[in-house]
């Protein structure tokens, strides 16, 4: 045992030694900005015996008061906007469409504002205003943060650093579920005729990808023109695209079962084949500027596209509608889960298509709408039976 060992020197050791191991870059990359932000300034310093179940306590619950400590920050006015009279900025290594993003108006994260300054040799808080607003974790948030201490911990009980998990021992603030946004029907024609209004025709197939397939969006945007049969609408879905150290690289996918085969649906597909056909007119006009001829969704250099840009597309096309104001890219996904469950299909079948790693994860999700289709068919029943 080791307990005198400070809680520093064990998180160092821990993404040193063990992550690599057992973690994807860039959950590594989250966990070891997760421990800075919130469980460092407070447990650092302490040895290890020190870090007890009263003293986690206590930080759970400070974190649920005061806890955010991301920090944004949004351009000064001279650097906004179009107007021709604006101060030229470069972007460097930020993505466009952050960058632009960051040009209307958008509040990036600190790491951002920090690249845009240096990239252009001004001070950060010459060039940026902070607009953190001050509040405390969810419920969620303190218990996946629990999540990752109790690993680390875990570890150093098997390699004998310290007899026993203080994360066992400890009481989180209660979580709220919610359940997911989802559309009905009637609202998914509604949602349709809204794409095919805007002018933007990648967005229409890519949005009608995610309703009609329910892959994630972080699929969608990995896809390249070899996982794709263009004479039969046959997806292969191989992995996601995430960022690791500022650069985008394609990821084995969350788990085996995700790595699935999805037909498109005919309508959509016609959609799909167009789309090529105008892709590959915008990769001769550049030439050898496109930035990455494999992929299938791409910005107008043809380099990738981000969650973030594709959620703000998809909350700007609902504003003005009937449809929920809180709809997201994974809004699409329980969409289309709740479409198959209230159409009759089996769970194995659902948990299949979705690429769930077991029937119990798909139940557990959607327990909802199966309680909700549980209660039609005993409607049904009582239909016939006593008419």
């Amino acid at each position: 045992m080791n307990e005198t060992m400070t809680f520093q020197e064990l998180c160092d050791w821990y993404f040193d030694t063990i992550a690599p191991v057992v973690l994807k870059p860039n959950i590594r990359e989250g966990r070891e900005r997760d421990f800075k932000n919130h469980l460092l300034p407070t447990l650092g310093t302490l040895t290890l015996r020190e870090v007890t179940p009263m003293v986690l306590d206590s930080l759970f619950r400070n974190l649920s008061e005061d806890g955010n400590k991301r920090r944004f920050y949004r351009l000064k006015e001279a650097w906004l906007g179009d107007r021709k009279e604006r101060k030229q900025l470069s972007r460097g290594t930020v993505s466009e469409t952050t960058f632009y993003a960051a040009r209307q108006g958008e509040a990036v994260e600190e790491e951002t504002a920090e690249r845009i300054a240096a990239e252009n040799g001004i001070e950060k808080d010459a060039l940026f205003l902070e607009v953190t607003a001050k509040h405390g974790l969810s419920g969620a948030s303190i218990n996946k943060l629990k999540q990752e201490l109790s690993a680390v911990f875990s570890a150093a009980v098997k390699k004998e650093v310290v007899e026993r998990n203080p994360c066992a021992r400890t009481t989180i603030p209660r979580i709220d579920t919610v359940s997911g946004v989802y559309l009905e029907e009637k609202e998914c024609r509604i949602f349709v005729s809204l794409l095919r209004k805007q002018e933007d025709r990648q967005f229409e197939l890519m949005m009608l990808i995610l309703l009609t397939t329910g892959i994630r969006s972080g699929e969608l945007l990995a896809l390249y023109w070899e996982d794709v049969s263009l004479d039969t609408g046959l997806f292969e879905i191989r992995g996601t695209l995430v960022r690791e150290k500022g650069v985008w690289v394609k990821q084995t996918p969350k788990t085996p079962d995700s790595c699935r085969s999805i037909y498109l649906p005919e309508e959509v597909f016609r959609l799909f084949r167009r789309h090529r056909k105008i892709q590959l007119e915008n990769r001769m006009r550049l030439g050898s500027a496109w930035a990455d001829p494999r992929l299938i969704f791409t910005n107008r250099q043809g380099g990738p596209l981000t969650n973030a840009y594709l959620n703000k597309r998809l909350k700007a096309l609902v504003q003005e509608s009937a449809l929920p104001k809180n709809l997201h890219l994974h809004s699409l996904r329980h969409t289309y889960a709740s479409l198959l469950i209230n159409a009759g299909v089996m769970p194995r079948v659902v948990a299949d298509r979705l690429g769930h790693a077991s029937v119990r994860t798909t139940l557990d999700i959607y327990s909802h709408i199966f309680r909700q289709t549980e209660q039609d068919t005993v409607e049904t029943i009582s239909r016939a039976v006593f008419p």
